[in-house]
């Protein structure tokens, strides 16, 4: 029992992300219908983003259009954990999320932009 707690509780030795998350703030909206819900981006990586929100999606899955650069970025994202942040004195909630559906030539540009703010790595 000790030693299945020592596993559970021991600091990892190696990132589990295959792409690192940059801190990058954007602009971003959840497309419901016709609505759009304006949020914004926290972190960014190739495999997903973190975005708070005032009034996040009800359902796991969701599209959200990215505005990174001079470039609106068309997404599927799945919610894969949640929380809170407050941000200018506005509470909101937090959502990480995978990338479940990008076309080809905007993946390109996402990890255009992350190389340009990550220094080339």
């Amino acid at each position: 029992m000790l030693k299945r707690l020592t596993e559970l509780f021991a600091p990892r030795g190696q990132e589990r992300r295959s792409s690192p998350r940059l801190h990058a703030r954007f602009s971003l909206v959840v497309v419901r219908g016709a609505d759009e819900l304006p949020g914004t981006g926290l972190d960014l990586s190739l495999n997903g983003c973190l975005i708070a929100m005032e009034r996040p999606p009800a359902a796991p899955q969701f599209k959200a259009i990215l505005n990174i650069g001079e470039r609106r970025i068309p997404v599927s994202l799945n919610a894969v954990r949640t929380g809170t942040t407050v941000i200018d004195g506005t509470k909101l909630t937090t959502l990480g999320c995978s990338f479940s559906g990008v076309t080809r030539d905007d993946y390109a540009e996402l990890v255009t932009f992350h190389k340009s703010i990550s220094g080339g790595r």
